[in-house]
Parts: structure tokens; C-alpha cells; sequence
């Protein structure tokens, strides 16, 4: 059952990371919705197109995920754990944030 379930996971992991990508508007913080802020500071300076910052980030989620089978608390985990050695910084006005349901770092207002 355990393997089964582990199984299950990595083809839905897969699944997701090898599928178009689409513009799709991200969610906006809100009281009801269930996202996981980064509370460090960030190291690195501003990128214009924050897609990159994305994709490296949720691809560490999704390892830690996979390896630890928990969500971290938020993405300050990702470094501690060595899967990241900066959160880069956001673009002005939003913070990365993690979205636990699609399991992916989305960008949020502050």
C-alpha cells in the first residue's frame, strides 16, 4: 500500500513538472485561502521576470516534499535543508509563498 501510494505520487509529481506551462493569474493572499509566506530575508536583487525564481523554488518544494513527506512551514526549510541556498527576492509588493494544494511557490501580494 505504502509503495503504492509513493508511486502514485511520483507520477503525479511527474505528471505536473513535465506539463505545459500555461498563463494562469496567481492566487491572491486571502484569509480562506491556505498559503505558507517565507518569513527570512532575501538575499539577491530583484529580477524582472520572477518565472525562473518560480520554477527553481517549486522544483525544491517538490523534492523536499517527496524526501521529508510533509510541506515545509514555509521556505526559509528549502535553505536550512540545502535545497536552495537564497530565496531570491520578489518583485516589489509581493512575497513568495507556498501553495500547498498544486504544491507549487506561487507569487502573492504582501
Amino acid at each position: 500500500m505504502n509503495r503504492l501510494a509513493i508511486t502514485i505520487c511520483a507520477a503525479l509529481l511527474a505528471a505536473v513538472g513535465c506539463s505545459k506551462k500555461h498563463d494562469v493569474a496567481q492566487p491572491t493572499s486571502s484569509p480562506d485561502t491556505a498559503l505558507h509566506g517565507q518569513t527570512g530575508k532575501a538575499a539577491q536583487p530583484v529580477q524582472a521576470d520572477p518565472s525562473a525564481a518560480l520554477a527553481t523554488l517549486t522544483h525544491a518544494l517538490r523534492k523536499y516534499s517527496l524526501e521529508n513527506r510533509r510541506v515545509p512551514a514555509n521556505l526559509d526549510e528549502l535553505v536550512r535543508a540545502g535545497y536552495v541556498q537564497t530565496i531570491p527576492a520578489a518583485p516589489p509588493g509581493k512575497k513568495f509563498a507556498i501553495y500547498p494544494k498544486r504544491m507549487e511557490v506561487v507569487l502573492v501580494d504582501e
